[in-house]
């Protein structure tokens, strides 16, 4: 019979099997942030080709892992990379990996501090793309997984919600309304209501932030729409912030009103609209309290 200490004793195979999961998952996190970095400074990389010569395993397995550490990034508030949409779940070894390559890479941190804060520069406008190629699909229920519900730690990594500190991005957030100001132009003259086209309102310019939506626009047949704009420079499945006040517009004014979710805003931006209450369509999680002393 076994002593207790052989039984507690980890077979040398084991942990050979285990270091090389270890550095499987800290080959892949290298290469998925060089490819990031790649994509914060504006280089074009082929990532598929990279992905495939400098992740281990078959290139399933190694995709599979740059949606992992994309979930990872998600759930801490941090940019990710463009090419992978983020999963479900992943393992905890992903996430140490994850956080020990960027306290080792403090200056991938600020590419990422100074891609969030970037002016918007231009507004793209819609330059003769058809409506069908800057409208997507609004997700349903299950698309867009929970990240990180269970074991979810924030901002622990580095500190910083940096989706969130994107979202504060005024010159981002006022280009992203003008691209949707088009958009309705656009949409309106379509469907052969250019009359409604014309009495379009950009409410937040004229009235400021803070009322429930940001646009004025019409259904085709003259009914209100009230548009609120969301902009992101990075992929559908990034979260956003939403105010008590839009909450409530929604709620109160569910028939007219739209979230426009635009994404991708760089060189191609694209967009979708849920109509109705948020609550219907989102999952909406406190994440911050007004503290006021009693």
């Amino acid at each position: 019979m076994a002593s207790v200490r052989d039984r507690l004793t980890v077979p040398t195979g084991a942990t050979d099997t285990m270091a090389r999961s270890d550095n499987e998952i800290r080959a892949r996190v290298r290469a998925y942030f060089s490819m990031l970095e790649g994509e914060l400074r504006g280089r074009n990389h082929r990532h598929r080709v990279f992905a495939r010569d400098n992740g281990s395993g078959d290139n399933g397995d190694t995709e599979t892992a740059f949606r992992q550490i994309a979930a990872v990034l998600v759930e801490q508030g941090l940019p990710f990379h463009s090419a992978y949409r983020p999963v479900p779940h992943f393992p905890a070894p992903m996430r140490d990996a994850v956080a020990s390559y960027l306290r080792n890479h403090p200056e991938l941190l600020r590419l990422m501090e100074a891609d969030v804060d970037e002016p918007a520069g231009m507004v793209p406008d819609l330059g003769g793309r058809g409506l069908e190629e800057i409208a997507s699909r609004a997700p349903e229920p299950g698309d867009i997984p929970e990240i990180g519900a269970d074991s979810a730690t924030g901002t622990a990594i580095s500190g910083i919600d940096f989706l969130a500190r994107e979202q504060r991005n005024h010159s981002l957030a006022w280009a992203g309304e003008l691209f949707v100001v088009q958009y309705e132009v656009a949409r309106l003259h379509e469907a052969g209501a250019g009359v409604y086209a014309d009495a379009i309102e950009h409410v937040s310019a004229e009235q400021g932030a803070g009322g429930g939506f940001d646009i004025h626009s019409y259904d085709a047949d003259g009914r209100d729409r009230y548009i609120k704009v969301k902009t992101t420079r990075y992929r559908r499945e990034t979260p956003f912030f939403v105010t008590a006040n839009e909450i409530a517009m929604a709620a109160t004014h569910r028939e007219h009103f739209w979230l426009y979710r635009v994404f991708g805003f760089r060189e191609f931006p694209r967009l979708y609209g849920v109509n109705g209450s948020l609550h219907d369509r989102f999952r909406l999680e406190a994440t911050a309290y007004r503290a006021t002393p009693r």
